[in-house]
């Protein structure tokens, strides 16, 4: 099981824009750490209280994360050190390059003709999961037939009421696991930086609020 970090063990601060910092431990409370203020964070960087940080560390069950917020910068006697407040229980991190989280609602695929290169008819899928790379979503099997991995799509799609209309490949295409003649597309995004941070903002941001809702859900069941 994961194990509360010790003093002076390196962690990792990743910000909500994804950015990324390093630190270490100076003191361990109940349910508040001591962080190192980040030798590395520039100027124009600066969390704010109430700021979220998700704390990620080495452990021997492996990557540890600990999703927290920003109570003070400024300690009495402790230059230099940040308070933060655990927001949840340690977690084990997800073991893949990007973070995915869950999203409702519904995708337009557009399929280029094979013939003439212009747009198809689009498709209506329903939103599987979505990252800052690729999404995956679901459609009825029929409806998928002549789609084929690696051909170009378009796909269009709203998250947290922003709407993006993004040039994509198909990654993988198969049937899903428990819903019979409904195949799952994952559509690997063609976009650049800034709009891959954008994207990697809003993952995060929608990770938090969902956390968030499943504590207060928790909260109301005691």
């Amino acid at each position: 099981m994961p194990t509360t970090p010790q003093v002076h063990c390196l962690v990792t601060l990743t910000d909500q824009l994804g950015r990324q910092y390093r630190s270490r431990i100076e003191d361990v409370g109940d349910g508040l750490l001591v962080l190192a203020r980040p030798l590395d964070l520039p100027v124009e960087h600066e969390f704010g209280i109430g700021a979220p940080v998700l704390v990620s560390w080495s452990d021997p069950a492996g990557i540890i994360e600990a999703d927290t917020e920003l109570l003070d910068s400024q300690l009495p006697g402790r230059i230099g050190c940040w308070l933060v407040r655990e927001l949840g229980p340690y977690r084990i991190q997800q073991r893949r390059e990007f973070v995915r989280v869950p999203v409702p609602g519904l995708a337009r695929i557009s399929v280029p003709a094979a013939e003439s290169g212009q747009p198809g008819m689009p498709l209506s899928a329903r939103l599987v999961t979505i990252s800052e790379a690729a999404v995956r979503c679901a459609l009825p099997a029929e409806q998928a037939v002549g789609i084929d991995l690696g051909d170009p799509v378009t796909v269009q799609f709203a998250l947290s009421g922003n709407d993006f209309q993004l040039s994509a490949s198909v990654l993988k295409l198969q049937p899903a696991r428990h819903e019979d003649r409904v195949v799952e597309l994952v559509l690997l995004f063609e976009v650049d930086e800034p709009t891959a941070a954008e994207l990697r903002r809003l993952v995060f941001a929608e990770q938090l609020r969902q956390r968030s809702e499943e504590r207060a859900r928790a909260n109301l069941g005691r």
